[in-house]
């Protein structure tokens, strides 16, 4: 029997893939399991800031400070974030509930999150 009779063409049929191709298909699969359980919905993310709007997060994704996976169900699109992502939103919005600008809350979290730290005292205090 040929493989293009089982009804798709022949480069589709098990055995045209090598074991390697099979392999690859198999530690894809556990690596998009692993990443998508890295990932958060915009409803965890609104969760972890008390206070923030959707308004808030489609702001800083225009920006471009954040820029969340989109995930399609449907005709539905949904936005996903990293944990990366959501540490950044986290501290951006802890500097804009303290009244910075957005573009300076930005780049404060930016600062520490380079610094692997979160700062608990203000910029100007940490320098001197």
């Amino acid at each position: 029997m040929c493989p293009g009779a089982l009804g798709g063409p022949k480069w589709q049929h098990a055995s045209y893939q090598s074991r390697g191709e099979v392999a690859a298909k198999q530690v894809g699969a556990a690596v998009r399991e692993d990443a998508l359980s890295d990932l958060h919905p915009m409803a965890e993310l609104l969760a972890s800031c008390p206070g923030m709007t959707k308004e808030n997060v489609y702001y800083l994704e225009q920006r471009r400070y954040i820029r969340p996976i989109k995930q399609r169900h449907g005709k539905i699109e949904r936005n996903l974030y990293t944990t990366e992502q959501l540490e950044l939103v986290k501290a951006i919005w802890r500097h804009r509930q303290a009244g910075d600008l957005p573009r300076e809350a930005y780049q404060r979290a930016l600062r520490e999150q380079s610094r692997g730290q979160l700062s608990i005292w203000p910029d100007e205090a940490a320098e001197t």
